[in-house]
């Protein structure tokens, strides 16, 4: 079978073009807190909003928004790059769990 991810979906083609299967997408992305994190691996962060302070004490509304790169990272179980929008800090949260599988197969990130 020949699997492909479109939007929120993952759509599996059979044999037959005419005939597609839609399958839920990953735990991971169903539980995400925002449409944001719906796009990569953000570890929790999300946009933050404030205000934006002059000298003269003017406040005018601001957000930040995470520190996110493109990377591709090595799966040992796949033997390929798998390429993710990842944040810093998943990237560190990565390395100290010894690579992206165990990473994806931590259950306390659910």
């Amino acid at each position: 079978l020949n699997r492909g991810v479109v939007g929120a979906m993952s759509i599996i083609f059979t044999a037959t073009p005419w005939v597609v299967r839609r399958a839920p997408v990953a735990a991971a992305l169903r539980f995400a807190s925002s449409n944001r994190a719906k796009r990569g691996l953000y570890h929790g962060r999300d946009v933050h909003f404030g205000n934006k302070v002059s000298h003269s004490n003017r406040k005018t509304r601001r957000m930040w928004k995470p520190n996110v790169q493109r990377k591709r990272l090595w799966s040992q179980t796949l033997q390929c790059w798998l390429r993710f929008n990842v944040t810093t800090y998943a990237l560190k949260c990565i390395d100290k769990k010894g690579g992206i599988d165990e990473y994806l197969l931590d259950a306390s990130l659910l």
